[in-house]
């Protein structure tokens, strides 16, 4: 069969421009959070004009639960402010920087996603964290995600208002493919020369140690779980005791039985097909089906041919393995993510990173699992160029069904 060509083009994320909005109240208490429970930080007046930073949502306001964060670093209740709609004038806090506001009191950071791992540090009602990374833990009324902050400990996402109880950014270690690292749940855990409780001990894992699994393999049942994940190190450990967020497969089996590893998938040449293949593990990593799939892929065609690209603009994207050079603003790697937007460098230059990071905006769209291809890779770039993603739908159609989808 004859593919069509790839279209590649560099294309510019657009984000909303910061406005003045007129305060519809009087004297309309500006807080510390997104909420009413909140302390008051300031007041404005009615026809006072503020900035918006951004905005989160929070405590319902007249049937308005949206917030916004002026420059002045408060929250105040979109409801008292003209902003000519219900919904977002700009993007929510958070977008991009990962910084969100604590809402409980005294809030624990442990040294893993759980209430079993110990006390780091504690947040207060109200500070900001930076959320660098997310992985699923203990369950908080009803919320299972924990978050891991620039302090480098988890805090119970529950308590983090990040709008949604879903991932706002990738899953910590997100690789997908080799280099991710997850948190070992048990303690002194076993690492053995082979897929089975009957192989010999290579080295032990303590608890909240993290791991980079490199595959995973069939093995002895350990409750209910027979998987067992090869790490960098070279060992086997029960995937029962990795905290990976799923009892299935998170990357290739051991040996290349994952699903297409081996030889060019269609219309890619060899560094292609390995990035399209990380980006792809990732997918399922993240279990956002074919249309995940088929949106990353697509606009990974469109937006670099599916090549790692550094940026002249971007001195620090060369101290990361690429394919090219671009210039185009301060976007990089595969899916041309601005560094104004996704600050993390390391993972914008990582094809299984920077997927993690697209899923993150992608599930955010409503409607997402059953809208067009080419609509959602827009819904979530929002290049300056809306139709350039339509034409590699086919072409991702190919490389996804070649490799699993």
């Amino acid at each position: 069969m004859k593919y069509s060509p790839l279209i590649a083009l560099s294309l510019a994320a657009t984000v909303p421009i910061v406005s003045g909005y007129a305060i519809t109240g009087d004297t309309v208490n500006c807080r510390s959070g997104p909420g009413t429970s909140y302390s008051v930080v300031k007041t404005y007046n009615k026809g006072q004009d503020v900035s918006i930073t951004c905005q989160a949502p929070g405590t319902d306001v007249n049937g308005d639960n949206l917030w916004d964060k002026t420059s002045a670093g408060c929250y105040v209740a979109d409801y008292y402010v003209s902003t000519g709609t219900t919904g977002y004038v700009t993007s929510k806090c958070g977008a991009g920087s990962g910084t969100y506001p604590i809402t409980g009191d005294s809030v624990n950071c442990r040294s893993g996603p759980g209430t079993s791992y110990s006390v780091v540090k504690t947040y207060n009602k109200g500070q900001d964290v930076s959320i660098t990374c997310q992985a699923p833990g203990t369950d908080i009324n009803g919320d299972n995600l924990w978050d891991k902050t620039s302090d480098g400990c988890y805090v119970a996402d529950y308590y983090v208002s990040t709008g949604t109880t879903g991932y706002v950014t990738s899953k910590c270690g997100g690789s997908g493919g080799g280099s991710g690292g997850y948190p070992i749940t048990g303690d002194t855990v076993n690492c053995r020369s082979g897929p089975g409780t009957s192989y010999s001990v290579v080295k032990t894992y303590n608890k909240g140690q993290d791991v980079s699994i490199t595959c995973q393999a069939p093995g002895t049942d350990v409750n209910g779980d027979n998987l067992w994940d090869k790490t960098s190190d070279g060992c086997y450990v029960a995937d029962y005791y990795v905290s990976t967020g799923t009892t299935g497969y998170i990357t290739s089996k051991c040996g290349g039985s994952g699903g297409g590893s081996g030889g060019n998938l269609p219309g890619l040449d060899a560094t292609q097909s390995s990035h399209a293949r990380a980006i792809i593990a990732e997918a399922k990593r993240e279990n956002v089906g074919r249309q995940g799939c088929l949106a990353a892929i697509a606009t990974a065609i469109t937006e670099s041919n599916i090549h790692i690209d550094a940026n002249s603009n971007v001195p620090a994207s060369f101290d990361y393995p690429y394919d090219g050079v671009g210039h185009d603003h301060d976007s990089v790697g595969i899916f041309q993510q601005r560094v104004e937007y996704y600050p993390d460098i390391a993972a914008d230059m990582d094809p299984a990173q920077s997927a993690g990071q697209f899923f993150a905006g992608m599930v955010k769209v409503s409607g997402w699992q059953t809208m067009d291809v080419g609509e959602l890779c827009q819904a979530v770039q929002r290049s300056a160029f809306p139709g350039a993603y339509e034409p590699n739908v086919p072409a991702a159609q190919a490389i996804c069904a070649a490799d699993g989808y």
